[in-house]
């Protein structure tokens, strides 16, 4: 049977180890950021205003300027020391004219109803407060024929590998890095729990796309390969065993 979720516990990042926390999000994840990018501009730029929840060090939203340079971006962060630090980043790359930061205080989104044409967040859910509410709000302010692209950890991934992916953070990054690593994985979500929460909002325009290690919730795009996914975690959840 899958551990029980434990819910995020928001502890300001230490503005000593900020560049331990960017080197980490830039280099050892970069190749699922470009991942996320190729997927969210696949079909066409998007070219409008989009809006990214849980920026992080807008590491994710420098990469979609570069790539789409019609579009602008507006970034929410819960932490503060974050969102001073992703100032100053994105200001020496160049993309200071591009990005809006706002701390994010709680669960409402401070933008008007339609407002954006993109609606992103990357390894950012298992830190909302409410996501119901969060998803509710996303659906108010993307608009009606917008894109909608979350994608974060799942908590029901095969642990084998998850549990080396931590190991080998501890040895390059340190222990405090690898240690909000498997914070991340004990706050995430099942795949059914994401169901539920979708159920709860009425977010039937919301779709639930399953990976190993990633649940996507889309709407306006569709993600590569999407049957042979499907088709493989089937096979995955037959011949590996639960994990506690």
């Amino acid at each position: 049977m899958r551990k029980k979720r434990v819910s995020w516990k928001q502890d300001d990042v230490d503005y000593h180890d900020i560049e331990k926390y960017f080197e980490f999000y830039d280099l050892s994840l970069r190749r699922y950021y470009t991942e996320f990018v190729d997927n969210l501009l696949r079909a066409k730029n998007i070219e409008g205003k989009i809006l990214d929840i849980g920026s992080g060090f807008a590491i994710l939203g420098m990469m979609i300027c570069a790539r789409d340079e019609f579009s602008s971006l507006w970034a929410v962060e819960q932490s503060r020391t974050l969102v001073k630090a992703s100032e100053v980043i994105s200001l020496r790359r160049g993309y200071g004219n591009r990005i809006t930061f706002k701390v994010w205080e709680d669960d409402l989104l401070p933008y008007p109803d339609g407002e954006f044409s993109a609606v992103v967040s990357f390894l950012s859910m298992h830190k909302w407060i409410n996501p119901e509410r969060t998803f509710a709000e996303i659906q108010r302010v993307c608009k009606k024929d917008g894109i909608v692209y979350i994608s974060d950890f799942r908590r029901d991934q095969p642990s084998i590998p998850f549990q080396l992916f931590v190991q080998q953070t501890r040895f390059e990054m340190g222990k405090e890095i690898s240690e909000e690593l498997k914070k991340s994985y004990q706050a995430a979500y099942t795949a059914d729990e994401i169901r539920q929460i979708l159920d709860k909002t009425g977010s039937s325009n919301l779709k639930l796309v399953e990976d190993k290690i990633w649940l996507n919730i889309i709407s306006g795009i569709s993600l590569s390969e999407e049957e042979a996914t499907a088709k493989e975690i089937a096979e995955s959840s037959e011949s590996d065993p639960k994990t506690e």
